[in-house]
């Protein structure tokens, strides 16, 4: 396992990350993917300067399964779009949603529809050797508890998951049974910190700073044989801030989530 961390668009974090290092960042552009393209020139020389790698690119906020058609339209090009970047990049893993469940929404056929757009990206992407994750959040996805993804696989047995301890927290479930039993299907890992007060979400500190087992986790992911990449994701106002806490917050979590590791 490695320590990365998602990353700004701009040169200071990749250069930070470089420094600490921490040297996998990852790029959720919640931009149009006309802007985030119109960076890539940057970024490519910013990444190649500090020698950092990419280990992960997707959308949190596009909906592959839109009711308008000419917004899923757009959605799915800028998926393949992005596909096309993680070719270019060397980039393993993409991360999408599975769609929003709008209000009223039959469940049932929600999945089917998000079972039809998940497998043509699958094998869009499997041409290329990349990885599809459905991240378990909650952003423009329906698809985060263990009965969702049990569907997921089995009719898209090559479907991989984006795992973030928080959720299944602070939904009310627990992330260590989730982690035993779909471990061996992550590709991709967030660590963030999360606390919770009389069963409600407080906020999001480093790892560390926080009420996840960390420990466990981790021996979790060692049994699961998990291989990848775990990405540090700054949260809440104070550690997301360059000018505050972030980069003194992911220092403290890229040492602490490394001191867990077994050195080979």
């Amino acid at each position: 396992m490695r320590v990365g961390m998602i990353s700004n668009r701009d040169e200071r974090d990749i250069k930070f990350a470089s420094e600490a290092q921490i040297p996998w960042a990852e790029f959720i552009p919640w931009c149009p993917m006309s802007e985030f393209l119109g960076l890539r020139k940057d970024l490519e020389g910013w990444l190649s300067k500090h020698k950092v790698g990419v280990s992960a690119m997707g959308f949190f906020n596009r909906d592959i399964i839109n009711a308008d058609a000419a917004k899923r339209e757009s959605d799915l090009k800028d998926v393949r779009e992005m596909i096309a970047l993680c070719k270019d990049w060397k980039v393993p893993v993409f991360m999408i949603g599975a769609g929003k469940l709008e209000k009223d929404q039959d469940e049932r056929a929600a999945l089917k529809q998000s079972i039809e757009q998940l497998k043509r990206i699958v094998d869009d992407a499997g041409k290329h050797n990349i990885t599809v994750a459905v991240y378990n959040c909650h952003c423009w996805n329906y698809c985060t508890t263990p009965r969702h993804w049990e569907a997921l696989l089995a009719t898209i047995p090559q479907i991989r998951f984006k795992y973030d301890c928080s959720h299944s927290y602070y939904d009310g479930r627990d992330y260590l049974s989730e982690l035993r039993d779909f471990g061996k299907y992550l590709a991709h890992f967030h660590v963030k910190g999360c606390i919770k007060a009389e069963g409600r979400q407080v906020y999001d500190p480093p790892a560390g700073l926080d009420q996840i087992a960390w420990r466990s986790v981790i021996g979790l992911l060692y049994r699961a044989e998990y291989q990848g990449v775990l990405s540090l994701e700054p949260h809440s106002k104070l550690w997301t801030d360059p000018e505050k806490l972030r980069y003194p917050g992911l220092r403290h979590a890229a040492k602490y989530i490394k001191s867990l590791l077994v050195e080979e």
